[in-house]
C-alpha cells in the first residue's frame, strides 16, 4: 500500500481540543495503553471527518487495524459529540445578537433500509433524494450557532422546528428570527417573506406584490443570505456531506462537526486567506478562526484596521492594511499613486503599479487604477 502526504483545512486549535478531550477521556476510562497517543488519534478522527476517508486508508497511513480505526472514529464522535452546546446554551448566545438566522438543511444519506417502507420517512419529495433534517442557527455575520439533532429527511422545517422546541423558545425569548417562507406562521418574532395575496375575486388570478413589498422582500433576503455560510460549512467537511452511517449516528456526526467548526476547525471561506500581521511581525491570533458567539468579526477588523497615513501605523493598531487596502495574490491592493508609502508590521512598503501581468494582460486581481504593494 502507497502512502503520500496530504493536507486538510483544519486549523491546529481544533486538533488541540479534540486531543485534550481525548486525552481527559482514556483518563477516566483508566486506559493505561492505546496503539496511538491522543494526539495522533485526533488527527485521525479529523481526517475522517474532513476528508471522508475510508478506514482502510487510515488503517494504512497510521499503520494500525482496520477495527481500530473504527472504534477510535466512533470515540473521537462521541467525544466531541458530548461537549456540544445545547439548546439553552445556543439561546444565551443569540439573546446578544441583534437577530439570528433559522434556517433548514438536508444532509444526504444512503445507509437507510428499504424493506418495509422504512426508507420513506427519509426521503424527501423537495431534494428527490434520502437525507436527514438538520435546523441551523446562525448569527448575522453566517458563523454557526446552533446545529439541531437529525431527524428523517421527510420532515418540513416548521416540523422539524417545532419538534426541537425551537419555535417556542425563541418566542419565549423574544429573539428576533430572520426566516424563509417555509415557517411562515412561527409567531410574532420570526419574520418572513411577503408571500402573493389571496385569490382576486374579480379576475381569480393571485394579485401581484405591491413595489413596496418586493423592496421588503429584497431587504429581508439580504438579511437572510449570510445563514447560508453556515449550511456551507457544515457541509464543507465530507463526512455530513453524505452520510455513509446508520440514520442513529447521524446527530453525533452533525454535533461532532459543529463542535470543530465552533473551536475554529473551518478555514474554508474565511473572509482572510491569512492571518493579518502584527507589530511584532507575527500572526494575529484567532483572524483565521474567529468564534461563533463574537459580536464582531475578528479577522475583519484585523485586516481592514483604520486610516494609515505614510510612515505611520494605521488607527487600527500596528500592522493593519492601507486604508481602502484589499488582499490580492501579490499582497495589499491599494488605490492611490505609485509613490504612495505605508508603514506595515514595522517595514516600510513602496507601492509600484502592477495592474498588467508579464504578458501585457490584465491580472484580474487587480482593477485598473490600483497598485501593489512590495516591501522595499
Amino acid at each position: 500500500m502507497l502512502v503520500y502526504p496530504s493536507s486538510m483545512p483544519v486549523s491546529n486549535r481544533a486538533l488541540q481540543t479534540l486531543a485534550d478531550a481525548l486525552r481527559r477521556h482514556r483518563k477516566d476510562l483508566g486506559s493505561r495503553w492505546r496503539r496511538l497517543p491522543p494526539g495522533q488519534q485526533a488527527l485521525l478522527v479529523l481526517a475522517y471527518l474532513n476528508k471522508g476517508e475510508t478506514y482502510t486508508a487510515l488503517a494504512g497511513g497510521f499503520g494500525i487495524g482496520t477495527t481500530t480505526v473504527f472504534r477510535y472514529v466512533r470515540e473521537g464522535v462521541d467525544v466531541l459529540a458530548a461537549v456540544a452546546p445545547g439548546l439553552d446554551e445556543a439561546l444565551d448566545v443569540a439573546r446578544r445578537k441583534a437577530f439570528v438566522i433559522l434556517d433548514g438543511t438536508l444532509l444526504a444519506i444512503d445507509r437507510v433500509g428499504m424493506r418495509s417502507g422504512y426508507d420513506r420517512a427519509f426521503f424527501s419529495g423537495k431534494h428527490k433524494r434520502h437525507g436527514v433534517n438538520v435546523q441551523v442557527l446562525a448569527d448575522p455575520a453566517g458563523r454557526l450557532v446552533w446545529a439541531s439533532p437529525a431527524l428523517p429527511g421527510a420532515r418540513h422545517d416548521m416540523g422539524a422546528a417545532r419538534e426541537h422546541g425551537l419555535i417556542e423558545k425563541l418566542n419565549d425569548a423574544e429573539i428576533q428570527v430572520i426566516a424563509d417562507t417555509a415557517y411562515q406562521g412561527g409567531g410574532p418574532t420570526v419574520r418572513v417573506p411577503q408571500r402573493r395575496r389571496h385569490l382576486d375575486p374579480d379576475t381569480g388570478r393571485y394579485r401581484r406584490l405591491s413595489v413596496a413589498q418586493k423592496q421588503v422582500n429584497a431587504a429581508h433576503a439580504r438579511q437572510r443570505g449570510p445563514g447560508e455560510r453556515a449550511n456551507a460549512q457544515l457541509k464543507s467537511w465530507q463526512v455530513p456531506r453524505k452520510i455513509r452511517n446508520c440514520p442513529g449516528r447521524a446527530t453525533a456526526l452533525v454535533q461532532a462537526v459543529m463542535v470543530l467548526i465552533q473551536t475554529g476547525g473551518d478555514q474554508v471561506g474565511k473572509g482572510c486567506g491569512r492571518a493579518a500581521p502584527t507589530s511584532d511581525g507575527g500572526r494575529a491570533a484567532g483572524c483565521r478562526s474567529p468564534g461563533p458567539a463574537g459580536e464582531a468579526s475578528a479577522c475583519r477588523d484585523r485586516a481592514r484596521g483604520g486610516r494609515s497615513g505614510a510612515g505611520t501605523p494605521a488607527r487600527g493598531g500596528a500592522g493593519t492594511a492601507p486604508r481602502g487596502a484589499v488582499r490580492g495574490r501579490a499582497g495589499w491592493l491599494v488605490p492611490g499613486r505609485s509613490d504612495d508609502r505605508y508603514q506595515e508590521a514595522g517595514r516600510v512598503r513602496r507601492c509600484g503599479r502592477a495592474a498588467r501581468g508579464p504578458t501585457g494582460r490584465r491580472r484580474a486581481d487587480r482593477p485598473a487604477g490600483w497598485v501593489r504593494c512590495s516591501v522595499r
